[in-house]
Order: C-alpha cells, then structure tokens, then sequence
C-alpha cells in the first residue's frame, strides 16, 4: 500500500472512530478495537516513511 491509499485508509478509520465513539462511547468493545486498528495503520504509515528517509539518507 503506497502513502496515498494509506492516508486514505487513515482518515477513514479515524471517521468510523470518531462515528463509533459517539454512539457508543469511549470504552465499547468496537470503539477499542477501531482505535487498535487505526493505531496499526499509523504504525505502519509511520515505518514506511522512516524507511524512505533512511533509504533517501544512503543514497
């Protein structure tokens, strides 16, 4: 998954977080398991951009 579907998958996660939230409230199961899922997909936005910098700095 390049950066651009990343973000993209970040703001929807971050969305349905944000629409679960409200319904639900903080600490529902969902809410939990939405916010673990977005964590993931930053961590891994994240990795591929330290990776690029660090390929970017040996060149």
């Amino acid at each position: 998954m390049n950066n651009a579907e990343l973000l993209q998958k970040m703001e929807r996660e971050r969305q349905e977080l944000h629409e679960l939230a409200g319904r639900y409230g903080f600490r529902h199961p969902s809410v939990i398991n939405m916010s673990e899922q977005l964590d993931q997909t930053l961590n891994e936005f994240q990795r591929k951009k330290i990776y690029a910098l660090k390929r970017k700095s040996t060149v």
